[in-house]
């Protein structure tokens, strides 16, 4: 993850009690979508490797073409991949988890920042499979609170944030409530804070992304709240935290 970084807060709120969830269907949720996330059984390591391969190879050229580390992981996450080199790399993400697929495109960012700029900012990003992990450790605790408050203060990638929120989102669902009221239930809890401004968007359209691909739901404006650029060790966090990730 990257360098230590503050948060921001959403503007909408929803009653707690619309969405409140028995502690065994939000821990048995979570464990589901950390079991059902990454099988390490079908990835193959010599494609992720070649992806990561592609970008440091061609760097000096992407940042030519694209100006930007975070205009070409837009590029990829879009399809606007009209370039050689970006439809290489497209092609090498495709058929991934979603997980999978961001954690990547987020390691392209690292690699496309250079050595110096990621060494300063740590900017090393969490894989899956240990994400995975982490949230299922952390299950059972968040079971046990209606509306658990999450905090990633280093959320360069999204790697924890992403996936937690796609386990409450789901979690909240079977209680009835639309999938617009869930992800905004859901996005209310989280707060994300990121040192570098161009990870603190990508991060923000991470997140953005997986409620529309999987929820059908539009929160892009949300999203952009709920993480912002700033230095989490030296701002003044004004709420508790049941989760720190």
């Amino acid at each position: 993850m990257s360098d230590m970084q503050s948060r921001a807060r959403t503007q909408r709120t929803l009653p707690a009690s619309d969405f409140r969830l028995a502690p065994a269907r939000l821990a048995n949720r979570l464990n589901g979508e950390c079991r059902g996330g990454v099988n390490l059984d079908q990835i193959e390591p010599t494609r992720l490797l070649q992806f990561l391969n592609v970008i440091r190879r061609s760097r000096v050229q992407i940042l030519a073409e694209y100006s930007t580390p975070l205009a070409f992981c837009d590029a990829l996450l879009n399809g606007r991949t009209s370039s050689r080199i970006a439809s290489k790399a497209a092609t090498l993400l495709a058929g991934y988890s979603s997980d999978l697929r961001d954690y990547q495109v987020a390691s392209a960012y690292a690699l496309l920042m250079g050595k110096h700029r990621r060494k300063e900012l740590s900017a090393y990003f969490t894989p899956p499979a240990l994400t995975a992990a982490a949230i299922a450790a952390a299950a059972p605790f968040l079971a046990r609170r209606a509306s658990p408050s999450i905090l990633d203060p280093a959320c360069g990638g999204g790697a924890f944030l992403v996936p937690l929120a796609r386990a409450l989102a789901r979690a909240h669902v079977p209680k009835g409530a639309r999938p617009v009221r869930a992800c905004t239930k859901t996005i209310e809890q989280m707060q994300g804070i990121e040192l570098d401004e161009g990870l603190a968007t990508l991060s923000r359209r991470l997140l953005a992304s997986m409620f529309y691909e999987e929820f059908g739901v539009a929160l892009g404006r949300e999203a952009r709240s709920t993480i912002r650029r700033a230095d989490t060790l030296i701002t003044k966090l004004d709420q508790r935290f049941d989760l720190v990730v």
